[in-house]
């Protein structure tokens, strides 16, 4: 489309998704009813670079033709040590806001969001500047469709997958109305240590049904990251690994890299230690986001919140959570920070746990007197 600048130019704008190639215009011509007019300047600009080399060739149409008058050509994003386009971008809808989470680029210094109303485009800027790498367009509804890019002093990268908001599911959906419907997949130990720990509540036990999540438990842990591999893949896997054994100084278990298969844990010494920590054991459960009804006809609900609410040396803040159905009583909750965007020990904390959602919050240690990065926090709700 044709707008206007601020230098008073026409600008051409081209919008495309990295996906597509530009179908060069013809040329353009000028209608003159009275008078003159001057040769008009025409200024290719592509929202957001393509993948590829875009250029646009202007010429006269007017009698005699004249013969090209310029060109430009659009470097794709990401050339010239720009960096690699962001992967595995989810968008999940819940009422008045669509919730976006992507992988981290190596080299990135920020992020933008771009949205549209069609996997086609066009696409529009929605945020700029991000430096986390997740993000919440309040307003949004299901069935828009975003994208992300990454940025550095070299440039923008070119876009990510394209994502489209959807509610928050996993097997039958938000809401499971069928009775006997999955329990948990019970997987092997990471580890063989002898150090027996508590075993995750009963209704965990594995039923030839479709399967909603697993178990697993790993005996080698310390303060040295470790990924675990997962026995299937899940749209938006909630993790909760807690509590761990007592074999070393105060800590907590700290979960990053949650991807559609794998997670990261370590353990996280107090910021009064030495931050080197021996080997622990912990179990941990991994539940696929959405509202499930167990064989005994209780029900559950997993799903992720994003905030940075925080309390500690800072003015307290509180994040609410709703469940998409309001449970007959209280459920038994459980959180977990999911993301480590900022290296600050942290936890979480809880308050106003009732039928219908609770409010969860970012703790710090006191010696911090800002508030805490942006994270994703996992919880699990399960009627009692």
């Amino acid at each position: 489309y044709f707008a206007y600048d601020a230098a008073g130019q026409r600008v051409l704008t081209l919008h495309g998704d990295g996906s597509r190639t530009f179908t060069p215009f013809a040329g353009y011509e000028v209608e003159v009813t009275s008078g003159t007019v001057a040769e008009p300047t025409i200024t290719p600009t592509f929202t957001p670079t393509p993948t590829g080399t875009a250029t646009s060739t202007a010429t006269a149409t007017a009698t005699p033709t004249s013969t090209a008058t310029a060109t430009a050509t659009a470097t794709p994003g990401g050339g010239g040590g720009g960096p690699a386009a962001p992967t595995n971008l989810s968008a999940i809808s819940v009422t008045g806001q669509n919730r976006l989470r992507w992988d981290a680029v190596a080299g990135a210094t920020s992020y933008n969001i771009y949205k549209g109303s069609s996997a086609g485009g066009p696409f529009a800027l929605l945020q700029s500047g991000l430096t986390a790498t997740a993000a919440t367009d309040n307003g949004g509804v299901v069935g828009e469709f975003y994208y992300v890019t990454a940025l550095n002093a070299n440039g923008e990268s070119a876009p990510s997958n394209i994502a489209e908001a959807t509610t928050l599911g996993g097997g039958c959906g938000r809401n499971c109305s069928s009775p006997g419907l999955p329990i948990l997949d019970d997987r092997p130990e990471q580890a063989t240590a002898p150090e027996a720990v508590p075993a995750m509540p009963a209704l965990l036990a594995s039923v030839p049904a479709e399967v909603m999540g697993e178990t697993g438990r790993v005996t080698d842990l310390t303060h040295v990251p470790q990924t675990i591999t997962l026995s299937r893949s899940y749209q938006n896997p909630v993790v909760l690994a807690q509590p761990h054994s007592h074999n070393g100084e105060d800590s907590l278990i700290r979960i990053t890299n949650v991807t559609a298969n794998s997670f990261t844990m370590f353990v996280h010494e107090a910021p009064d230690k030495d931050g080197s920590h021996t080997t622990e054991t912990v179990s941990y459960l991994v539940v696929e986001a959405g509202r499930w009804q167990l064989a005994d006809g209780r029900w559950l609900e997993a799903g992720l919140a994003w905030s940075g609410a925080t309390l500690g040396a800072v003015p307290a803040g509180w994040q609410a959570v709703q469940y998409s159905l309001p449970f007959a009583g209280t459920p038994a909750l459980f959180t977990q920070v999911q993301s480590n965007n900022d290296p600050h020990w942290v936890t979480t904390r809880q308050q106003n746990s009732g039928g219908s959602g609770f409010e969860v919050a970012l703790q710090e240690d006191d010696a911090q007197a800002q508030p805490h990065g942006l994270e994703t926090i996992g919880w699990l709700a399960i009627e009692t």
